[in-house]
């Protein structure tokens, strides 16, 4: 069964995991991002922007998350070997 997004947007009780998914991976999330048809506009003039200051902001910690993640599976790698 498939269920389209707009059904879901506007339900009462809207289960987190139907917007965040990542898929099995770790690096990678998708993000639903509903905008008044009146906005679209005003949204993709903002959007850019907006991604580049918040990968800016959090740059840092993804570097720290990334590199702790790497160096786990690293060490499960060698603990295996």
């Amino acid at each position: 069964m498939q269920t389209d997004l707009g059904d879901i947007v506007y339900k009462k009780d809207i289960p987190s995991k139907l917007f965040v998914n990542t898929y099995g991976s770790e690096m990678m999330t998708t993000l639903l991002v509903v905008v008044q048809k009146k906005k679209i506009d005003q949204f993709l003039q903002l959007y850019p922007e907006l991604l580049v200051q918040y990968n800016e902001v959090n740059f840092d910690t993804w570097c720290k998350i990334t590199t702790a993640n790497l160096n786990s599976k690293n060490q499960n790698i060698e603990d295996e070997g």
